[in-house]
């Protein structure tokens, strides 16, 4: 599960799923949606 939160004028995504952490900041909201929504995605097919 991501979760995003705002940092200023940038938004932070953080992703945590089995013992493995991403994270990144991005412009907006919906970029920062669509980040999470990949990366979780790529990290359930690998496992």
């Amino acid at each position: 599960m991501s979760t995003i939160r705002k940092r200023g004028d940038k938004w932070r995504v953080k992703i945590y799923k089995n013992s493995v952490h991403k994270s990144k900041t991005c412009s907006t909201k919906a970029e920062a949606t669509l980040w999470g929504a990949e990366e979780e995605k790529k990290m359930r097919l690998q496992s």
